[in-house]
């Protein structure tokens, strides 16, 4: 679960990970407070820096609205665009999978790329 502490110290984040990937669909403020069933205002107090924390059910509505994680909206680096987005997932994904590889299948693999590449 994340808490508001987290939330706290990751504020600039935030704001620059809900800007950015919206106006990487090409949406805006009310475009995307629409489409997240939130106000106008409290879309501007999540992308602005007045000092107010986002609810984690705020939070969750933007990123449905997003197409993205809530995970994405508070983790850095954030990605301008949905491609982007799917980009990052992927390689933190391969990599995830490949700390899970032993040794003996590891090595079965490099021959298998080295087959390859001829």
């Amino acid at each position: 679960m994340v808490s508001r502490q987290y939330l706290r110290a990751h504020e600039k984040i935030i704001q620059l990970n809900v800007r950015n990937l919206r106006e990487g669909q090409n949406m805006t403020q009310r475009q995307l407070s629409a489409k997240a069933k939130i106000s106008n205002r409290c879309l501007q107090s999540v992308e602005g820096a007045d000092g107010r924390l986002p609810t984690i059910p705020t939070l969750l509505a933007i990123g449905r609205a997003l197409g993205v994680t809530l995970g994405d909206l508070i983790s850095a680096p954030y990605r301008s665009t949905q491609k982007e987005l799917e980009s990052d997932r992927a390689f933190r994904i391969k990599w995830q999978v490949l700390d899970l590889i032993n040794d003996a299948d590891e090595k079965i693999i490099q021959d298998l790329i080295k087959r390859l590449e001829y």
